[in-house]
């Protein structure tokens, strides 16, 4: 586990999650066992499935993989972005709205069997992780519709466990390193006919640095331990 100490309220709830999903995990998940105070200082909204429409496109039943890809990565960047609590929750309300819900919850019980925490509550905590760990690489998501189609790939959707399953991905240009990149790789399910999100996959890689961390979340990194001893180094 990571050391961070954090804030109350903001991003800082999630520090240690937030740190080992960008630096270490490849699968961004809710693997939370217990209602804590990650949860406990946050509205935990209600994700609903139907038609929308943001950004210039609706994401109805007619919506394509791609289109709901590129709402919820634009609505990422707004979160990222947001300037105060009432802009990061208007993009996060859109982020949940892009999501599959029901296929979210039934992949954490399946991890996690005993896990008291709710459908709502998994999937708040699983989408409230997404805008910190595509932090640095935010200024990637600066894309409009027609670009979006151009650099989004979209696999050909297949049947899953029941469910129509498909994957979109783009590359992520490392900012401090044009040279370089990353895949960011989507999976989207049909659910009650709505394409919608149900994970994000982003290959280890730079993470941000502290003072990201802290401006855009609330998360102070832990001080640097203090030398040993005169007797602790003998």
């Amino acid at each position: 586990m990571v050391a961070v100490s954090f804030r109350t309220l903001g991003r800082g709830v999630f520090g240690p999650r937030v740190l080992m999903a960008i630096g270490v995990a490849t699968v961004i998940v809710a693997a939370a066992c217990s209602r804590n105070a990650r949860l406990a200082d946050h509205d935990v909204r209600a994700p609903e499935v139907g038609s929308i429409t943001q950004y210039g496109v609706t994401l109805d039943q007619d919506a394509e993989p791609w289109h709901v890809a590129y709402v919820l990565l634009r609505a990422v960047r707004d979160d990222v972005l947001a300037e105060d609590d009432a802009a990061r929750n208007r993009a996060l309300d859109v982020e949940l709205r892009t999501t599959a819900p029901e296929v979210i919850y039934a992949a954490h019980k399946g991890r996690l069997p005993r896990s008291p925490l709710s459908r709502d509550e998994v999937v708040f905590e699983t989408v409230y992780t997404w805008a910190p760990a595509l932090a640095y690489y935010v200024d990637e998501l600066d894309f409009d519709l027609a670009e979006a189609e151009r650099v989004i790939r979209q696999d050909k959707p297949h049947t899953k466990a029941g469910y129509d399953v498909t994957t979109v991905g783009l590359p992520l240009l490392d900012p401090r390193n044009r040279a370089g990149s990353v895949f960011l790789s989507i999976t989207l399910v049909k659910e009650r006919g709505f394409w919608r999100a149900a994970s994000l996959r982003l290959p280890p890689g730079p993470r941000p640095s502290g003072e990201m961390l802290e401006t855009l979340f609330g998360i102070a990194p832990a001080a640097e331990p203090p030398p040993p001893s005169a007797d602790e180094a003998e």
